[in-house]
Parts: C-alpha cells; sequence; structure tokens
C-alpha cells in the first residue's frame, strides 16, 4: 500500500469511529513522523527553498 492509501484508510476508520478532526490531524503527523514522511506542510516549505 502507498503512504497515501494508508493514511486515507486510517482517516477513513477513524471517522468511521468517531474520532474528533484534531485527534485525526495529530494522528495523521504521528504517522508522517513515524514514518519518516514529509508530512504536507513541510513538503511546500522544501519547495519554497529551492
Amino acid at each position: 500500500m502507498e503512504n497515501k492509501e494508508v493514511l486515507a484508510y486510517v482517516n477513513r476508520a477513524m471517522k468511521n469511529l468517531g474520532y474528533r478532526k484534531c485527534d485525526i490531524e495529530k494522528v495523521t503527523n504521528e504517522m508522517y513522523s513515524l514514518f519518516d514522511w514529509y508530512t504536507p506542510y513541510e513538503a511546500v516549505r522544501m519547495s519554497e527553498k529551492k
């Protein structure tokens, strides 16, 4: 599975379980750091540096 697929799956699962948006964002950020991915925010910053 691609990174984005994993995230989409987790986000969907959390939504179905009734988690709040801020909790879902927290988990998303945790997953990004856990798997050493760039967060969308960091990716934007990186592209601005070039």
